[in-house]
């Protein structure tokens, strides 16, 4: 699809002309497996051919194909989907953020036996060895553990908060849905489209092997010495790393 088409097919789904899902399935190649469809594009194939240059940004050479690299892609539908609801979810929380009753604590306490010295509940009784408690997370031992009357557990806690948080989650998808999936696909449709429009911060050339080191073994070329690749997680390679701190 051309630009015009996803800004024509975008304007429908923001007028309300046009479905969402419909609206996904005219682009679902599109969308797929990162856009293979702009090697045969056309609007993508005359971009690309501007702005390639004649050497590899990278190692520099002039030898052999030049590619035109992109460094920024666009977020997955899911990703941007997920994105507007935890924002969604964060505001609502804020609204209606989980608190507890007089009477809902009540029913939550209970009579524990706990450790005297870190007063956790997480203690053992040992037949045959004195003294006959031990503590687990401390590993302190003990005689006789304190008896508490309104212990309540942590973990109950975290778990009503987790259904707290889980109903508003559920009540966000259903009343927002529309919303969601709007928002979504235009803003999905935009990061397409600045895909295929080949920004100059957005591009570079590189040629066929820092290529495939980059897409594929996610490497880049050293910095210092211009000869090894390494991973993106690392400022250089192996054998400049003495060289930096130095």
């Amino acid at each position: 699809m051309t630009i015009d088409e996803l800004e024509k097919l975008k304007q429908s789904v923001l007028g309300n002309e046009l479905e969402v899902f419909k609206a996904l399935e005219f682009v679902k190649t599109s969308f797929e497996n990162k856009r293979p469809d702009l090697w045969y594009d056309k609007e993508w194939q005359s971009v690309s051919s501007e702005k390639k240059l004649d050497h590899c940004t990278q190692c520099g050479t002039r030898e052999g194909i030049m590619v035109l690299q992109h460094l920024w892609h666009g977020r997955t539908y899911s990703g941007i989907k997920s994105m507007i609801q935890n924002k969604l979810f964060e505001d609502a929380i804020k609204l209606n953020p989980f608190r507890l009753n007089q009477e809902e604590l009540a029913s939550l306490k209970e009579t524990k036996e706990l450790c005297p010295k870190c007063e956790r509940s997480s203690i053992y009784h040992r037949k045959n060895k004195v003294p006959h408690w031990i503590c687990t997370p401390c590993g302190f031992e003990f005689e006789e553990p304190v008896i508490c009357a309104d212990f309540i557990n942590p973990r109950k806690i975290l778990l009503l908060q987790g259904k707290h948080s889980r109903k508003i989650l559920q009540s966000i998808k259903d009343s927002q849905k529309d919303y969601i999936e709007r928002t979504s696909f235009t803003i999905y449709i935009d990061d397409y489209i600045r895909y295929k429009e080949c920004r100059d911060n957005d591009i570079t050339t590189f040629c066929k092997k820092c290529a495939y080191m980059w897409d594929v073994q996610n490497c880049k070329l050293c910095d210092v010495c211009k000869q090894k690749y390494h991973s993106f997680l690392y400022p250089t390679c192996r054998d400049c790393i003495p060289k930096c701190i130095d």
